[in-house]
């Protein structure tokens, strides 16, 4: 492991340290962290949850996951940038290709699979036309599979393994380092969601908190959001 990567591992657990010995106080805030959002955010994000149970990875289930990239971040209209996402067709061919794993998977308990199977997913899935896949991939897999990983970004979930500003966006992170960064924080989020499933899921509601891996999301966020140390 790299110096970078021990750095992020220390800043990391820290991180994690200081958020469950606070859980109480993060866990109220969100709460109301969806207002922050609110719009085409929320209303498709709830939408493909709903269809999971409705008609799982029917055409409306993958159009509503397609729908929601773009007010997630994921599509930048009208600029040189490779934060697109692939046509329809390519989207729904990539999700068939993976189609038997997810079925495997889709009923387990997030106790009950191991990390190297969602990191399979993540590294197979290319629905961005960019090289990397951790952030385009969890987003969709997080609205198929939501008890077993979270959506990850760089904004909030990424910069609660750093600490400075300019230290989480796509250029700081080398292609290589992406298969790292997700053994890292799948391994710490599905330990993290073991110990302190029973409190999470106190805190399930039909908005934001719609499942204990976007409460373990919607943490992070709230943490980086709270704290001055990233600007909060």
């Amino acid at each position: 492991m790299t110096k970078k990567l021990i750095k992020v591992r220390e800043i990391f657990e820290k991180n994690l340290m200081d958020l469950e010995n606070n859980l109480i106080f993060y866990l109220e805030k969100t709460n109301n962290v969806g207002s922050d959002f609110g719009g085409p955010s929320i209303y498709f994000h709830k939408e493909a949850i709903k269809e999971i149970k409705i008609d799982f990875l029917g055409k409306r289930h993958i159009e509503m996951i397609y729908a929601l990239l773009p007010p997630w971040g994921m599509h930048r209209m009208g600029e040189e940038t490779k934060t697109k996402v692939v046509n329809f067709d390519i989207f729904i061919s990539q999700i068939d290709n993976i189609k038997p794993k997810i079925i495997n998977l889709k009923d387990k308990h997030i106790s009950e699979i191991a990390v190297n199977d969602l990191l399979e997913l993540l590294f197979q899935l290319h629905v961005s036309i960019s090289d990397t896949f951790l952030v385009s991939s969890s987003k969709v897999l997080h609205h198929i599979i939501p008890n077993l990983i979270c959506p990850i970004d760089r904004q909030y979930s990424i910069r609660f393994m750093h600490q400075k500003k300019n230290d989480f966006d796509s250029s700081t992170i080398p292609l290589d380092y992406e298969f790292a960064y997700a053994e890292m924080f799948l391994n710490s989020m599905t330990t993290f969601i073991i110990n302190k499933e029973d409190i999470l899921k106190q805190y399930l509601n039909n908005e934001f908190n719609t499942s204990v891996t976007k409460i373990f999301d919607n943490l992070l966020m709230v943490y980086i959001k709270s704290n001055k140390k990233y600007g909060g």
